[in-house]
């Protein structure tokens, strides 16, 4: 008989699928159980969850994902508004001067 392997998901600590061969799995992004003595062996479904410091299955449970962090601006994004606001400024000036140009020869 082959050897069964539950993989959980490392960020939703649930059973995603069972697998005989433990080298398919990448253990960066899951857990590998092997199942052939534990003791919930034979009751253990997709989707449950699992408690890595107890090594249990249960049938319910939630999932806690980590805090997204804004993402910081980069290089480009820091360019991009220095260039915005530049042509702004542009922009006012040239509208400045227009309208100066127009009182001085009385059109305003």
């Amino acid at each position: 008989m082959n050897k069964r392997y539950a993989v959980i998901g490392r960020l939703t600590k649930q059973v995603g699928v069972f697998v005989d061969n433990p080298k398919s799995v990448n253990t960066k992004y899951n857990i590998l159980v092997d199942l052939e003595n534990h003791p919930q062996a034979k009751e253990i479904e997709l989707d449950w969850f699992y408690d890595e410091s107890t090594n249990t299955f249960f049938e319910e449970g939630e999932i806690h994902y980590p805090e997204l962090q804004p993402p910081q601006p980069t290089q480009l994004d820091r360019i991009e508004s220095m260039l915005s606001s530049s042509n702004e400024q542009l922009r006012q000036e040239g509208a400045d001067a227009l309208t100066l140009e127009l009182i001085e020869r009385g059109i305003l």
